[in-house]
């Protein structure tokens, strides 16, 4: 990750604390946000480009998220996601319930297209604490070694990019990093 760390901007809510020759040592400098990531499971490891970076999906993937704040918060997941091949469906669910469809934000598409854009799930209400996000794709995942004889036998279905949560309220408007 050091490579796209030296070519990018430093991301908001980082600022840069130490450097060696062979690491970087960020602060971080942002607030608590209001729904913070905590963990992250069912992805492989990030990867990344000149133009962005992500981390692919095969079959079930989650995130543990936590409610910072002391009461219940709605929030909408503004999220980066690229499909693998192929439009596919991707359900999410909030503590084991379905959260509304995922829509592409520039044409209310509920598929997921192979080009990346952002997409809006929610909004959700949650009470404080930690709830599990389940991402579950619709569709079986595909081994790219199968479509293009690369050689990859992960099985992928889709990939997250940057995401944010958009939580609206009286003491904070607009966009939680």
């Amino acid at each position: 990750d050091e490579q796209w760390f030296s070519s990018h901007p430093t991301p908001a809510g980082l600022q840069m604390a130490e450097r060696f020759a062979d690491a970087q040592v960020f602060a971080v400098t942002a607030r608590t946000p209001a729904i913070l990531t905590t963990a992250m499971t069912g992805f492989f490891p990030r990867e990344h480009d000149a133009a962005w970076t992500w981390r692919w999906m095969g079959t079930d993937a989650s995130w543990t998220i936590v409610n910072t704040r002391a009461q219940p918060v709605t929030a909408t997941l503004n999220i980066e996601l690229s499909a693998f091949r192929r439009a596919r469906r991707l359900e999410v669910l909030l503590d084991g319930r379905s959260v509304s469809g995922v829509a592409n934000v520039e044409n209310s598409v509920d598929n997921v297209e192979p080009a990346r854009r952002i997409y809006q799930i929610g909004p959700v209400t949650m009470v404080p604490g930690a709830h599990e996000l389940i991402f579950h794709p619709a569709d079986a995942p595909t081994v790219p070694g199968d479509a293009t004889n690369g050689g990859d036998e992960r099985p992928l279905s889709f990939a997250l990019g940057t995401w944010n949560w958009d939580v609206p309220d009286a003491t904070n408007r607009g966009t939680q990093p």
